[in-house]
């Protein structure tokens, strides 16, 4: 009898990471999570889940007379940046003031659209959620210097929920070039310690 084809290990079941997760706001990765101060700020309830994309981009060095792609000859390319989309269902002063880029808080206490400046950018915006390892570790996406730069439009339908829709992009700092704007963690509940990467 022949084997079945899977790439299953004994270490497959400790391997999947599960939502839902939780969104922070300014998370401190220094901070314990089950430490008695909060290490961010959440953003709140959520629906429909979140959605990372790195949107790195490759080209191919084009040189005459070659058929196929060439390896070592792929380089990045510019692209939009790391997003990490976020569907809120807990609509609040602050979720609203985060998805306006460049957004003030008008006299009456209501939220409206501004010029972007240093302050409109956030230090990270972090989504940590569960795995199945048996150590109990979490998996953890940090967007740096992050800005809402779309926001999809939001509909009230009877009987039900309205959902606002976010997308944040990291950026890189201009005084640091080289480091990427998004990291993904696989850790116990300090990071900064435990992160293996």
């Amino acid at each position: 009898m022949s084997l079945p084809l899977s790439g299953v290990t004994p270490n497959t079941k400790g391997g999947f990471v599960t939502g839902p997760g939780v969104v922070y706001k300014n998370y401190d990765l220094e901070i314990p999570r089950d430490d008695e101060t909060q290490p961010g700020v959440p953003l709140g309830a959520t629906r429909g889940g979140v959605t990372f994309n790195s949107n790195i981009v490759t080209r191919q060095i084009p040189v005459d007379g070659l058929m196929d792609p060439v390896k070592c000859f792929n380089k990045r390319a510019p692209g939009a940046g790391p997003q990490l989309t976020v569907r809120l269902l807990e609509l609040t002063q602050e979720t609203l003031k985060l998805s306006l880029p460049g957004a003030v808080i008008t006299e009456n206490g209501g939220v409206t659209a501004g010029e972007i400046s240093d302050e409109s950018y956030i230090d990270n915006i972090t989504f940590i959620c569960s795995t199945t390892d048996p150590n109990g570790k979490y998996f953890y996406i940090v967007i740096r210097n992050a800005l809402a730069t779309a926001v999809s439009p939001m509909s009230f339908p009877d009987n039900d929920e309205g959902v606002l829709e976010v997308t944040f992009t990291g950026h890189r700092l201009i005084t640091d070039l080289a480091t990427e704007p998004f990291e993904f963690i696989t850790a116990d509940a300090n990071p900064e310690e435990e992160g293996d990467g």
